[in-house]
């Protein structure tokens, strides 16, 4: 979304309501796929995190685990969503 200055207060409120719609429909995506895979908690960080766009590395880094731990929880997200990598994943959640 694009707003030029000057601005008013009415622009700059209906670029929020329309970005907070956006943010609203895809956390009801995520919550829809995630919620059938019964992940445990840190399974559950985890995906949010990649699908966040992180890699394993870096959520690692955040989560103070190492990036084979991460990918390990990767590895059990995938299979209780039977699917077989971040592709596929991204695929579920964000059907075109």
């Amino acid at each position: 979304y694009l707003l030029e200055k000057p601005f008013t207060t009415e622009a700059l409120r209906q670029i929020l309501d329309k970005v907070t719609s956006v943010d609203v429909d895809l956390a009801r995506l995520v919550n829809r796929a995630l919620s059938k895979a019964r992940l445990t908690r840190k399974e559950e960080e985890v995906a949010r995190l990649v699908l966040k766009g992180l890699t394993s590395a870096e959520i690692g880094a955040m989560m103070g685990n190492s990036e084979k731990t991460i990918k390990q929880h990767l590895t059990q997200v995938y299979a209780k969503l039977g699917v077989a990598g971040r592709a596929e994943f991204f695929h579920l959640v964000f059907p075109s």
